[in-house]
């Protein structure tokens, strides 16, 4: 009985924080379409590539820098709030700001090397400014991670859901898209804005009382962290290496360009995916803290019941409208693109489990069978990359993406024991009628809008159907996320 009445509690306590998270989301997505669809067109596709290459590394020099604080703040700070310990909180937030701040430092003098290969012939002001927002954009994460931990999903995914439309209104009012110096100066005024925002939002956990520092308390933080930023910078590898890997692979900028579009889109619906799933950290941390863990598996079971959903209605539409949309706002120059994104598309599902078994994992204190699956699935990424980039260019990028998340999703259903999950959400009946709609829209002897439709419809009526979703839940669920 009380875990019936403690299930809809929270319930509504996720929704709410899913709709913060689902706001946000719309102006993410909404400035990743108007950058994707702008700045390839505008920079074509030579300058647009070495700009998507400084991009991807970029990210992959910040993850290196996290150190695990996302996961950190996400697991220990719902611990110290629940007991009252606010100077444990803040001492936790300022400390670990100032080790990713240091880290950033150093290699951000490193980068300057990493950049000269991807900008030859660039100053060595633009090779400074490039280092320089590593350490601006890492000292501003640390302002927005910690909002995380603290359960305001709001202030948390407001930095990602306003990076691009920033990063993008910048590069037109700097020229930056004919020149890449001026490029690289929008990205380190973007990130300069964001450090200012951040710090203004903390300036709190600053000034307030906290505990003295200790050497032992934050090893024992890092220590936690770093392994889950270990597997945090696998995963950055694998899906920000294709760039790289294509450039150094094949020598060709616009193969980089097709891959980079298809993947910027994918990318931000994966790590939607897994967000969702992270909201569930806070609230599961606290019920294991009170010892109510029966509620925290109810509300893992119906998360990734429609983390798979969610994916394969992505993986209809993307078929569908894909190939018209991509010629019609790119351009016949950019079609390519319509292949990779069909392609990227089929990994989807499997990030939903993964984002689910990441959750499980932070809860759970095992950094290091995370650090194992993404690691495995890095590894194939690169072994698949390096045989098929060469003959294939940006397609065989694509494909190695694809499945070596699908390896990695069934490694993490190895080892976190995810069976009885699997099974209260019937994932193995979701599965099935997913792939039916996928055989549908896969024909190429139709159109793809109508087949998109098909298998959509399709696979709806075999959810509700079988009653693995019933209407009554759906309105509960939209209910929440809209009131």
């Amino acid at each position: 009985m009380a875990q019936a009445q403690a299930a809809p509690t929270e319930s509504t306590r996720t929704l709410g924080q899913l709709r913060a998270v689902m706001s946000w989301k719309v102006v993410e997505y909404g400035g990743l379409v108007a950058f994707t669809l702008l700045t390839p067109r505008l920079m074509g596709p030579v300058l647009y590539g070495r700009f998507a290459a400084l991009l991807a590394i970029t990210s992959l020099l910040l993850t290196a820098c996290s150190l695990g604080g996302l996961v950190t703040f996400g697991r220990f700070l719902p611990q110290y709030l629940a007991q009252g310990d606010w100077p444990k909180a803040r001492a936790l937030f300022v400390q670990l700001f100032w080790a990713r701040a240091a880290l950033a430092a150093l290699l951000a003098g490193v980068s300057v090397v990493v950049f000269a290969s991807v900008l030859p012939g660039a100053s060595w002001l633009t090779l400074a400014t490039a280092a320089a927002t590593i350490l601006l954009g890492a000292t501003a994460s640390t302002c927005y991670q910690v909002f995380y931990g603290l359960n305001r999903m709001g202030r948390s995914t407001s930095q990602d859901a306003l990076l691009r439309i920033t990063l993008l209104a910048l590069v037109l009012i700097l020229g930056g898209a004919q020149s890449i110096e001026r490029a690289v100066d929008a990205l380190f005024f973007t990130q300069v804005a964001f450090l200012a925002l951040g710090l203004f939002w903390t300036r709190g956990l600053f000034n307030g009382e906290r505990d003295p520092f200790r050497f032992a308390f934050l090893l024992s933080h890092l220590h936690f962290g770093v392994l889950f930023f270990l597997a945090q910078l696998m995963l950055m590898a694998m899906w920000r290496s294709g760039e790289v890997l294509i450039l150094w692979l094949t020598g060709r900028s616009e193969e980089v360009a097709f891959f980079s579009i298809a993947n910027a889109v994918v990318m931000t619906v994966a790590m939607l995916l897994i967000q969702v799933a992270g909201i569930l950290i806070p609230r599961l941390t606290t019920l294991q803290v009170a010892g109510d863990e029966g509620t925290g598996r109810w509300a893992a079971g119906l998360a990734l019941k429609y983390l798979v959903i969610g994916p394969f209605l992505c993986i209809y539409a993307v078929y569908a409208i894909a190939p018209i949309a991509i010629e019609v706002f790119f351009g016949a120059g950019y079609a390519p693109v319509a292949a990779n994104l069909k392609v990227l598309a089929l990994g989807l599902p499997a990030a939903g489990v993964l984002g689910l078994a990441l959750a499980v994992a932070v809860v759970r204190k095992q950094a290091g069978p995370v650090l194992i699956v993404n690691a495995t699935g890095f590894g194939a990424f690169v072994a698949l990359s390096c045989a098929l980039v060469p003959p294939l260019g940006a397609l065989g990028a694509s494909i190695s993406m694809a499945s070596a998340m699908v390896v990695a999703a069934v490694v993490a259903c190895w080892v976190f024991r995810l069976l009885p999950l699997l099974g209260t959400a019937r994932v193995g009946l979701l599965g099935l009628a997913g792939l039916l709609g996928v055989g549908i829209v896969a024909v190429p002897m139709a159109p793809g809008l109508p087949l998109g439709v098909l298998a959509s419809a399709v696979f709806l009526a075999v959810l509700f159907g079988t009653r693995l979703v019933t209407v009554d839940e759906v309105r509960k669920i939209v209910g929440g996320v809209v009131r």
